[in-house]
């Protein structure tokens, strides 16, 4: 069964990646990008010393919350036929992954996802 993706959970997908899915075939997977979000804590200290120390402390919370959502984003991958690209989020929450339209819409559905970017090949400008 396809999860029904809310108008609000459907603004989590990039504009161009949505357009890309509605033209894919179903069962055809594509490559894409999950952000995770964090609540922010910033704080009012400027010294170079506290920037540091509120870089690595948000660094360590977006990997525990990352940890966290890994088994869920993990087990929709799974249920759609896809799988994560890489071991564990990067420091900023991001995890590419590999999966079908209902897959990346089946993320979306998902509270700690924020975003959902088309992993696209870069390419020279020249």
């Amino acid at each position: 069964m396809i999860d029904l993706i809310t108008e609000q959970n459907q603004e989590k997908i990039s504009p161009e990646f949505r357009s890309h899915l509605m033209r894919l075939a179903p069962d055809k997977k594509i490559r894409g990008i999950v952000l995770l979000g964090l609540q922010s804590s910033a704080g009012s200290s400027t010294s170079r010393r506290a920037l540091r120390l509120q870089r690595d402390r948000r660094i360590k919370d977006i990997r525990k919350v990352s940890a966290e959502s890994l088994k869920e984003i993990e087990a929709i991958l799974a249920r759609f036929g896809g799988r994560k690209l890489a071991e564990s989020t990067s420091a900023l929450g991001s995890l590419p992954f590999e999966s079908t339209t209902a897959g990346v819409q089946a993320l979306a559905n998902l509270p700690q996802v924020t975003a959902i970017l088309e992993d696209q090949k870069l390419q020279a400008l020249m």
